[in-house]
């Protein structure tokens, strides 16, 4: 048995296979393309069919909804039942109020278990950036991380995360009131392709290329400015990219981002690369893709 037990929403965007092997219990988000029947997210509907859904039907914007009270409650019962304590990571509460919901269920476990700990963290992160959170997360429970000290390298850590990212277009995130419509408004005249930092749970404008190949090198130079101005040695990361509908543009970008950082910083440690899923598609769109990296938590 783990240390204690990894719950997260499924905004976490990591393979399903890393998902079972580090047994990380998942609440789902609801999401919706049509607004009139949702379903829950990696349960119910597949991220690749979802994502299919959304390109096939532009200008038809997807809704997601938190993660229910009820779910965080069933997944956090079942490993207080196991005698297990919990650490429950969330998408950043900026963006949603899974947190709440799951602070809420905690309460009502605590209740029934009180020799249980229990901690709801606000990751204030997203997307494969939050996959990477929550699996340092499981190394600590599997090395035997002591819960308190495990949170304590959990709240400490997360403050390092970052991600460097373009979408197709603005529209998305404009309709989810990510971005000011003005501001999108100009960009999308121009036929410009955005560039974003997510850090500490916000979104920052890195500005514009003109074509999806610009946005790969701009990424880049962002990401190698980031590093250098703050002397991260990336062997005290973990690094993935993200990607959206086409899996072969984000095997190319995978393989250019492993080759700038080697040709730019010696490094030659793994680089993953993990599909972006209908909980932020819902918010970017089918075409998301950029690299994010976090500080190790051991």
């Amino acid at each position: 048995m783990k240390n204690f037990a990894v719950i997260s929403d499924s905004s976490l965007d990591i393979d399903q296979k890393l998902v079972m092997d580090n047994e990380i219990a998942i609440v789902p988000y609801m999401v919706s393309f049509d607004s009139s029947e949702y379903k829950k997210d990696r349960l119910e509907i597949d991220v690749r069919e979802f994502f299919e859904k959304v390109a096939e039907h532009p200008g038809v914007y997807p809704k997601t909804s938190m993660p229910s009270i009820g779910d965080y409650l069933k997944e956090m019962t079942k490993a207080a039942k196991n005698g297990q304590n919990i650490i429950c990571i969330c998408m950043s509460a900026k963006f949603t109020t899974s947190y709440q919901s799951a602070r809420t269920a905690a309460e009502m476990v605590r209740e029934d278990y009180p020799h249980i700990q229990i901690a709801v963290i606000d990751s204030t992160l997203a997307t494969v950036m939050e996959g990477l959170f929550v699996l340092e997360a499981c190394r600590l429970s599997q090395e035997g991380v002591p819960f308190e000290q495990a949170v304590e390298k959990l709240e400490a850590i997360k403050k390092t995360g970052n991600i460097f990212f373009t979408v197709g277009d603005l529209d998305y995130l404009i309709a989810g009131g990510r971005v000011g419509k003005a501001a999108g408004a100009i960009a999308q005249t121009m036929r410009l392709k955005p560039l974003i930092h997510m850090k500490d749970g916000e979104l920052f404008p890195m500005g514009v290329a003109r074509t999806r190949k610009g946005t790969w090198k701009k990424i880049v130079q962002e990401l190698g400015e980031y590093i250098k101005s703050n002397s991260i040695d990336l062997n005290e990361q973990s690094i993935t990219t993200g990607y959206g509908l086409d899996l072969e543009e984000g095997k190319a970008f995978n393989q250019y981002v492993k080759e700038y950082l080697k040709d730019s910083f010696g490094y030659e440690g793994q680089v993953a690369n993990h599909q972006i899923g209908s909980a932020l598609c819902v918010h970017t769109g089918p075409t998301p893709l950029g690299v994010a990296l976090i500080h190790k938590a051991v």
